[in-house]
């Protein structure tokens, strides 16, 4: 009998390590998988060849994320019903975080990029965008513009000493002088130039502004002076909800369709040319490293950075 309670007691002692061993097995396994830095290392392909996927970044408490924006080595990212930024090395390893915050409300960080003044970042809910230091640290920011005209914007670009921001309110976008002197607004008054809801907006290297439009289902380009110049060929392709926009460097346009969870290839004039996209679930924007060909997908519902080499 005292042989057999020892048997048990061996057996149930030794189950115990067994489960301890293999929960700690599995943390580590968690950890090394968000920690370890990803290898970014690929082959340079050419204008025609579709992108590899080389990996996918974990973002820290199971966040959604909303925005990427990378630059000078650091890759920025928002999340939907945060105010906080965090900031990740190319490689996926975090490095800081800091509150985008322009009023007493919550923050809403969305479309992020660099300008003269510090990191632009929009903010849709509050109405407004804000400029922020290398240390996270609030600036300035803008509610109006100089005629008091309450904006609502969702995203920028930069080209050259202008910033091109998507203002909801107008439903269309603006062009601004970066010291905040206002060149022109493009609201769309007619069938041709309106935008339901302007989300993410580029300049292609001869000038001309390209606007998504998910709720329309469209992406409009417009010619320098603000005029309209024609769509994309956004239901011929299969396209249906238009969202995240970038260029990259051989001038193709990315974009995220967030429908059909997929990213749409374009040349410089707006020729359809692919897709990709593995796994992407509801997808919102996305962000090209132009230097290391690196492009970063936030992959929303699976809750990472899905990252692509070109």
């Amino acid at each position: 009998m005292a042989e057999n309670r020892w048997k048990k007691k061996s057996f149930i002692i030794t189950a115990l390590f067994v489960m301890i061993a293999v929960a700690t097995g599995a943390a580590w396994m968690v950890y090394r998988k968000a920690d370890k830095p990803l290898n970014l290392k690929h082959r340079s392909l050419r204008e025609k060849d579709v992108p590899v996927y080389l990996g996918e970044i974990r973002v820290p408490d199971d966040k959604k994320p909303a925005w990427v924006y990378v630059y000078e080595k650091k890759l920025f990212v928002s999340y939907f019903g945060e105010e906080r930024v965090d900031i990740f090395s190319p490689e996926g390893v975090k490095k800081g975080s800091f509150r985008a915050k322009i009023t007493k409300s919550r923050g809403a960080p969305q479309g992020m990029v660099s300008t003269a003044r510090g990191l632009l970042i929009a903010d849709y809910l509050n109405g407004g965008i804000g400029f922020y230091a290398r240390n996270g640290r609030l600036l300035d920011a803008y509610y109006e513009t100089a005629e008091k005209r309450q904006i609502k914007p969702v995203s920028a670009a930069v080209y050259g000493e202008v910033l091109y921001v998507t203002d909801v309110n107008i439903n269309g976008w603006l062009a601004v002088f970066q010291d905040g002197e206002m060149i022109m607004e493009v609201k769309g008054d007619n069938e041709k130039k309106k935008l339901e809801f302007p989300y993410g907006i580029v300049v292609t290297s001869d000038g001309r502004v390209v606007v998504t439009d998910p709720a329309g289902g469209k992406v409009k380009v417009f010619n320098c002076a603000g005029w309209f110049a024609y769509d994309f060929p956004t239901a011929d392709i299969g396209m249906k909800n238009p969202q995240g926009i970038a260029v990259d460097g051989f001038g193709r346009i990315h974009i995220v369709d967030n429908g059909v969870g997929k990213v749409f290839v374009f040349d410089n004039l707006g020729k359809f040319m692919f897709t990709y996209g593995k796994e992407l679930l509801n997808p919102s924007t996305l962000a090209i490293d132009r230097k290391n060909r690196v492009i970063y997908i936030a992959n929303t519902e699976k809750h990472v950075i899905s990252v692509w080499g070109y």
